[in-house]
């Protein structure tokens, strides 16, 4: 996840990712990295969500 990679490192990414004069290898490599920490936050969000939901429905349950 992004909070866990150097800001330094992730400017870099973003610049490369942009940078029409970067060779496409790297601007290609630089966008699926930043893809992939995107999909890896969602994920991460997704999950805390199903934790944070089923801590609801078992103190519901709980209390029932």
């Amino acid at each position: 996840m992004t909070d866990t990679l150097d800001p330094a490192e992730l400017a870099r990414l973003r610049l490369v990712a942009e940078n029409p004069l970067a060779r496409p290898s790297e601007r290609v490599a630089a966008r699926r990295v930043l893809r992939e920490l995107r999909d890896a936050e969602t994920r991460a969000a997704d999950e805390a969500d199903r934790r944070e939901l089923l801590a609801v429905i078992r103190r519901t349950i709980a209390r029932a």
